[in-house]
């Protein structure tokens, strides 16, 4: 075993430091030990495959360049990048001292940018593969001798990996794309060459070299997860369904494998389509495709048909990585296809794998361009060129707003609203309210003004919404019949809780303040039908109502009440009485903000993080002006 580089022991010591105890990093070999708890992925990590690229890179000044591009394209995520591992390179002869500088070197920078490694074993060394050396890529044969790949394999792992188990390598990928004849060769009969006659044999030697990396990586990395399964597809599985990334991976599962990976890789290109166009007759032309069966019951995309293949075998809590995903866009200046069509189906193709329960890490290939093959289709993947331009800046913006920022999911979606009230009208509004007085703002007040309309609607545990109170009357004896009439929550006990509803006629002075009762009805516990509250008389059609913490207890109790247009804003509170009192007025606007705008606007903000409402933010929409102010 050759020596720790200086760069190599640093980062371990480093990360090391960060994980816990330091131990000092060695290459001693331990026994082999039940795999552990892997390590935590989700489907909202960002990959990067860049394996054109850095595998070759002899400076670190060139990978770093990299590295940092590439995190400035997802700010503030801890990316993940994929490193080939080139065996051929480490151990030319058998035997020789290992050259580990090519890999350490993008592994340690990668790791001192914060990004994780996927470490990729797929290429052999052709003394190892029975030496085809004549073959144009001698590297892509199988190696021959189960003992030569599991020493390559731990001795790869022991120098990244300190005794205690704490690596710089956070998953292993067992080859690149088996399942294709371009990239996994086995002579299966023994003659010399590989054929069609062989494909049955290669199948079964991939998935022992899978078995035989699981347990060498786990001996050494408990922690580590190591992928493997059917990877590529499209156009070559055409009349061979049993090369289907579902196929060679449902053999694995009926051949004794299904024990012998932690996740299941797969690369779900889908050509130039978009990533959910379904391919009901040869759904591995899609091989992301549509994740539901059709009409039919038919799976229309390959990675439906590998989730499928996985839950007939009772697999349901390993996922499924997309080690390999985009499109070939073409060079800067001369796209394939249009820009907007790539961005479309690029940042619909995240949100849809990020969206699904069984999927894990998502992997961009690539970042960028390769300079210097340009007959070359897989070195036109890139979202900028070799030169790190944006081959479109909006298409760019778009995939680093996509992968940097988690996805927002509905919860809930519905044409025709929402606990049967389909707010229908440009006046409906809705309001979240604390109706069963537990705390939590988990019930809405949907109400139509000018009507008397209303409704409280309660989220069921089903996902659905029922209805828990209906009226066309109003609600707590306020009518709702003005067309300006306005509803806010507020809390009246003092509480902390938003449990109580403030509904106010502007231009009238109405206000009624209800709660729910005891026996399920809306009372009022304060009422007038002109004058306003706490002195400020509500006049004016424009007069609109805040609740505010006043007094930084963290209770919304007090209500701002302000007159845009006029510089005119009081504070009322409750007081022990049940009566309301002024607390503070201003004619002239507060804190430099004037008031003066018909257009003005005001809401309370916690401004401090502290759970507090206690500020007011006031903002005048047309000019840009915004003031945050507070007692």
């Amino acid at each position: 075993m050759a020596r720790l580089s200086a760069r190599l022991t640093a980062t371990l010591i480093a990360f090391l430091i960060a994980s816990g105890p330091v131990v000092a990093p060695q290459a001693t070999s331990t026994s082999a030990t039940a795999a552990g708890t892997p390590v935590a992925f989700t489907n909202q990590d960002v990959g990067f495959a860049e394996s054109s690229l850095m595998p070759q890179a002899d400076s670190d000044q060139e990978v770093a360049r990299h590295l940092d591009r590439v995190a400035e394209f997802v700010p503030g995520r801890s990316p993940i990048v994929r490193v080939w591992f080139d065996w051929w390179y480490v151990e030319g002869i058998p035997g020789s001292p290992p050259r580990w500088d090519r890999v350490e070197r993008q592994v340690t920078l990668a790791r001192a940018r914060g990004m994780r490694v996927l470490l990729m074993f797929g290429l052999s060394a052709p003394w190892a593969n029975g030496h085809r050396n004549d073959e144009p890529q001698p590297e892509l044969w199988f190696p021959l001798r189960d003992e030569d790949w599991r020493s390559i394999v731990d001795r790869t792992m022991a120098h990244f990996t300190a005794p205690d188990g704490s690596s710089l390598i956070d998953a292993v990928e067992v080859w690149n794309e088996p399942n294709l004849t371009a990239f996994g060769k086995w002579d299966g009969n023994g003659d010399g060459t590989f054929d069609s006659a062989d494909y049955a044999a290669t199948r079964l030697r991939y998935w022992q070299l899978v078995d035989v990396a699981y347990r060498a990586v786990h001996a050494r990395c408990a922690t580590c997860v190591v992928l493997a399964g059917g990877s590529g597809g499209l156009h070559e599985m055409t009349g061979h369904p049993d090369r289907t990334s579902s196929a060679w991976l449902d053999w694995a599962y009926a051949n004794g494998f299904g024990n012998s990976f932690d996740a299941v890789a797969h690369h779900p290109y889908s050509d130039f389509h978009a990533p959910d166009e379904p391919n009901c007759t040869q759904p591995w032309l899609n091989a992301f495709g549509p994740p539901y069966p059709d009409a039919q019951g038919r799976l229309c995309g390959e990675l439906a048909r590998l989730h499928d293949v996985m839950v007939r075998h009772g697999d349901t809590t390993r996922k499924i990585w997309a080690t390999e995903w985009g499109y070939n866009i073409g060079a800067r200046g001369s796209l394939n296809q249009p820009a907007a069509l790539f961005q479309k189906w690029m940042v619909n193709g995240i949100k849809l794998w990020r969206s699904l329960p069984y999927t894990g890490p998502l992997f961009l290939f690539t970042f960028s361009d390769v300079s210097g093959c340009p007959d070359d289709p897989a070195c036109e993947y890139g979202v900028v060129d070799e030169n790190y331009v944006p081959k479109n800046q909006e298409l760019y913006d778009a995939v680093s707003d996509t992968l940097t920022y988690p996805d927002w999911r509905p919860a809930y979606a519905s044409a025709n609203g929402i606990g049967g009230f389909k707010p229908a009208m440009p006046q409906d509004r809705i309001v979240a309210f604390d109706f069963l007085h537990t705390g939590k703002r988990d019930h809405l007040l949907i109400y139509r003004p000018g009507t008397g309309v209303v409704r409280i609607v309660q989220h069921k545990p089903d996902g659905s919404f029922a209805t828990v109170f209906s009226s066309s009357t109003g609600i707590g004896g306020f009518d709702l019949t003005g067309a300006n009439d306005q509803v806010i929550a507020y809390d009246y006990y003092h509480t902390g809780m938003l449990d109580t509803l403030v509904l106010y006629r502007p231009g009238q002075g109405a206000v009624f303040i209800v709660t729910r009762a005891a026996d399920g009805t809306m009372w009022p516990v304060h009422r007038t039908g002109t004058g306003g509250i706490g002195g400020f008389n509500l006049a004016s059609a424009q007069d609109r109502i805040v609740a505010f913490d006043h007094q930084h207890t963290g209770n919304p109790d007090h209500l701002a009440l302000y007159r845009p247009g006029t510089g005119i804003l009081w504070v009322v509170r409750h007081r022990p009485d049940d009566t309301f009192g002024a607390a503070f007025k201003a004619r002239q606007g507060v804190a430099g903000f004037d008031l003066t705008s018909t257009a003005d606007q005001v809401i309370s903000y916690d401004l401090d993080h502290e759970g507090r409402p206690d500020r007011l933010l006031m903002y005048r929409p047309g000019t840009g002006t915004v003031v945050i102010a507070g007692p």
